[in-house]
């Protein structure tokens, strides 16, 4: 995925004000990440390396961050092993259930995506979002 973004980002025809604000943002996130009042400094990603002053925390930041990626690539993993599943399982029903009415969990479904318009700010119909 990520030479796939690179590809898209090194086209010639990508924005030439987007490559650059990008760039400058990570930039400026890098500076920021080690500059102090005192000058430069790696004190703040050595500090991701202990658990805090007086062991405050149980794991260190380096740990919670693997962890948190353990657990997106395990969520990840599940809605994808739950998507093929629920996709074999529709391919594979009989043609007098397709044309049967929806089953619960159609209509469930179907209900769980009526948020997302709402929370992504769309207004009524013939108004902008």
């Amino acid at each position: 995925m990520l030479s796939r973004i690179l590809e898209v980002y090194a086209r010639p025809d990508f924005p030439e004000k987007l490559r650059e604000h990008v760039v400058l943002s990570i930039v400026a996130l890098l500076v920021e990440s080690v500059s102090t009042s005192d000058g430069w400094s790696l004190a703040g990603y050595r500090a991701l390396t202990s658990t805090g002053e007086k062991g405050a925390l149980q794991v260190s930041g380096w740990d919670a961050a693997v962890n948190s990626l353990k657990v997106a690539v395990d969520a990840t993993l599940l809605a994808l092993a739950i998507g093929l599943w629920e996709r074999h399982r529709r391919l594979n029903a009989r043609e007098e259930q397709r044309a049967a009415a929806p089953s619960a969990a159609d209509v469930l479904g179907g209900l769980a995506y009526m948020p997302v318009p709402v929370a992504a700010g769309a207004g009524r119909a013939g108004q902008p979002a």
